[in-house]
């Protein structure tokens, strides 16, 4: 799901843009790379996996893999409900860098 949320991130990215309400994500954004965004997103995934198998025995680590397996679905969902309304955002996108308020992120291919 990560994976997926990655890509779609790119497209989106390197397409028209898109509203990114992550303050970190944004600040990696900025850059305008996305390998940059890529290597983040694998360290971010990785750092949290090895938290996760570390803590394996620990009761708390079985509690926080399913939490971040119920965010990446959640995450899946909304990418899901996005693409399928962003045909109705079309006529707006000119309106959209102003009125996210700093959020709105691009990459030029």
């Amino acid at each position: 799901m990560s994976v997926g949320d990655l890509l779609l991130t790119l497209t989106y990215l390197q397409g028209v843009g898109m509203v990114e309400l992550n303050p970190l994500a944004r600040a990696v954004m900025a850059h305008g790379s996305p390998a940059l965004l890529g290597l983040w997103k694998i360290g971010i995934v990785s750092g949290a996996c090895l938290v996760i198998f570390l803590g394996r025995r620990a009761p708390v680590a079985e509690i926080g893999a399913w939490i971040a397996c119920l965010a990446l679905t959640l995450l899946t969902i909304h990418w899901l409900r996005y693409i399928d309304s962003a045909h109705l955002l079309t006529p707006y996108l000119d309106l959209y860098p102003t009125a996210s308020q700093g959020r709105w992120v691009a990459m030029t291919p």
